[in-house]
């Protein structure tokens, strides 16, 4: 059962449309992370959060527990807020997360209208079809490059304010990859750095540590073009670079080595 996309849960939240279940999967954790707080920032009023809004982690919630979490009212607020994590556990045979699983499952069938729950499943792991039955489920799909580009843009202004000039945005992409996590982490150090003022392209080569023509794409591209010099000159340039290890390396060049038949 394919669940729907994070920009369709935008598009829901940007409407004030607040469900009383929800359930994230995919490989996107940075997403499902900003989703989560979207979800609450809408749902439960800022300042009764200290007593309207509990996280949890699945695997140390017994059946009890939650439904203790799940049938407390509010207090002092229209609704409350419960965060469940990795809730690929109950998938697992064990007692305990069957156990759990079952009252989840019928909590699921009649949910409280006052509660906002939102189910979060961890990178790497299969669906559960019955939580996507049960919960609006948002697949966080791996974003396509084109997508990256448009995310560096969003992210950096709606966390930091920032602008970037369209060939920072590029290099930094080029530079990091698709890697959401440090794409972020570089964007905060930029932001910190320029101070409101646009990031140019100097700035990423400046404050990331890498130059145009000297990023881990610009080495696959001389790898897969027989350019074997000029990739190894680029080695001590990109090892200096974000993300970068030699692990990283050696994969990316096998992976463009065996694409060659070498």
């Amino acid at each position: 059962m394919p669940g729907r996309s994070f920009d369709a849960l935008q598009r829901s939240l940007a409407k004030g449309e607040v469900r009383p279940v929800y359930y994230f999967f995919g490989d996107e954790d940075l997403l499902k992370d900003d989703a989560v707080r979207d979800v609450l920032a809408l749902a439960v009023e800022a300042p009764t959060r200290d007593f309207n809004l509990d996280r949890r982690r699945a695997p140390e919630l017994s059946a009890e527990d939650f439904r203790s979490l799940v049938e407390t009212a509010p207090m002092l607020a229209a609704r409350r807020g419960v965060v469940l994590t990795e809730v690929e556990c109950l998938q697992q045979k064990r007692a305990k997360q069957q156990a759990l699983r079952s009252a989840l499952l019928a909590y699921l069938a009649h949910p409280a209208p006052d509660t906002v729950l939102v189910l979060v499943q961890s990178g790497g792991t299969k669906p559960d079809p019955d939580l996507q039955r049960g919960g609006r489920g948002v697949d966080f799909e791996l974003l396509e490059p084109a997508r990256v580009v448009r995310w560096i843009r969003h992210h950096a202004k709606k966390e930091h304010g920032l602008t970037l000039e369209e060939e920072a945005v590029r290099l930094l992409q080029k530079a990091v990859g698709d890697d959401l996590p440090q794409i972020a982490a570089e964007i905060a150090k930029l932001a910190s750095a320029t101070q409101g003022r646009a990031v140019t392209a100097a700035d990423v080569a400046e404050l990331v540590g890498v130059r145009d023509g000297e990023t881990v794409g610009d080495f696959l591209a001389a790898v897969t073009g027989r350019r074997f010099t000029a990739a190894a000159a680029m080695v001590p340039r990109i090892m200096m670079g974000p993300g970068t290890s030699g692990v990283r390396l050696v994969g990316a060049m096998g992976t463009a080595l065996v694409g060659l038949g070498l």
